[in-house]
């Protein structure tokens, strides 16, 4: 191969009009992109090869036949290849498998692309997080294989060295990769059945995950502890403490109350709505507020456009907002171990054993879809208006110790 080198005795990227005026025959390096090269051969005719490394073998890649190709689109056709090989795909491989109808594409871009493609349904940037980790730390073994090649028995191997250690983990990741594997034939980047399916495949290889462990919950405070526990908290000070308390007088979730704002609340109709795409349910959720939580919001200090903010920029982190949890259970060992979400529970239990109100109220509180497919299809109300006297009595309830 011949390489042409400037006055400083560096490679020499060659010009179009000398692309167009060269003849000897031979492979020369053309210097714009590793191994791109234009080929000559005795008959004059000219043409564009790719020379490079894939899966240590050293392949030569043909680009097209000048002058149909120009220098530019050559170029443009080896920067593309070159990003293929980053990404751990055979370039020419991808090619052939495109005239065949399909592509090729590692497991660790496929689930990079999978993720891509639905983080915007996904609820926060964590969960996104976690997708990302889980494949990163337990898919090392078929990160860089072609997801037309994964097999039973890589998923199989896979899986086995945590199925009993970490079982909910081994069970999220495997359905996880199934999901990736499902995007992967959708894209017709592979095909056949799912080799991490579980109905009818792996649930006769594996352990039921069910048959080995106990599902957690949420660690729930008992509802009789509650006024004692709000009493103490909302004698604390900071914003992480005030949110926390908005998130008990509401029953929301963590992200919705640290990310809510000032334009979603109604003080004359004494509503917070939840947009959407903050919801679990993906679903607008329309709060009653009670008394007390509107004065909650009203002894607030408006600092930019979140409730809750140190900076008046973003909203607070769950962190902060965890900080008076882990403050009162530092004096009060029995608290160890309870989540923020744990006291949906809490109030479940509560309304269970005190209340009069139909089910479909209760669950309307929290957020959650009413009945079946089929109630859900005719039903129109939200129960908004047995939502108030509900949470005027959740409200009175917790708040019973404070003055």
């Amino acid at each position: 191969m011949r390489i042409k080198k400037d006055s400083n005795g560096g490679k020499k990227e060659l010009s179009a009009l000398e692309i167009k005026a060269m003849s000897k025959a031979g492979l020369h390096a053309v210097g714009t992109v590793s191994g791109l090269c234009l080929k000559i051969d005795a008959a004059g005719n000219k043409s564009w090869v790719l020379r490079v490394l894939v899966g240590g073998r050293r392949r030569s890649m043909g680009l097209g036949g000048y002058p149909s190709v120009t220098l530019a689109i050559a170029i443009d056709k080896a920067r593309k290849a070159r990003g293929l090989i980053e990404e751990g795909i055979d370039p020419i491989g991808h090619r052939q498998k495109l005239k065949e109808g399909s592509a090729t594409v590692s497991f660790s871009k496929a689930a990079e692309l999978f993720i891509e493609n639905k983080s915007p349904e996904w609820r926060n940037e964590k969960h996104i997080a976690q997708w990302r980790s889980t494949i990163k730390e337990y898919c090392q073994s078929i990160n860089t294989k072609d997801v037309s090649q994964i097999e039973t028995h890589h998923i199989r191997q896979l899986l086995e060295g945590i199925w009993l250690t970490k079982t909910e983990t081994a069970s999220r990741l495997r359905g996880r990769i199934e999901a990736i594997l499902d995007w992967a034939t959708v894209n017709k980047y592979r095909k056949g059945d799912n080799p991490a399916r579980w109905n009818g495949h792996l649930e006769h290889l594996l352990a039921s995950p069910k048959k080995i462990r106990q599902v957690e919950h949420h660690k729930a405070l008992p509802w009789k502890e509650m006024p004692d526990f709000v009493k103490k908290l909302n004698s604390m000070n900071g914003i992480g403490t005030r949110c926390f308390e908005f998130l008990l007088l509401t029953l929301c979730r963590s992200n919705e109350a640290r990310e809510a704002m000032w334009s979603e609340i109604d003080f004359e109709n004494k509503t917070w709505t939840i947009p959407a795409e903050r919801t679990k349910q993906k679903k607008k959720h329309i709060v009653a507020l009670s008394d007390r939580a509107l004065n909650l919001l009203k002894s607030l200090e408006q600092n930019g456009e979140y409730l809750f903010s140190t900076n008046g920029k973003k909203p607070i982190s769950d962190g902060t907002m965890m900080v008076s949890l882990k403050r009162m259970a530092k004096t009060n060992e029995a608290l160890k171990g309870y989540t923020v979400h744990g006291f949906r529970s809490t109030y479940r239990d509560w309304a269970a054993e005190t209340t009069q109100y139909s089910n479909d109220t209760l669950e309307s509180a929290l957020g959650h879809k009413v009945g079946n497919s089929v109630e859900l299809a005719y039903k129109r109300t939200n129960f908004l208006e047995q939502r108030f006297p509900l949470m005027e009595d959740w409200a009175s309830y917790i708040y019973k110790e404070v003055a």
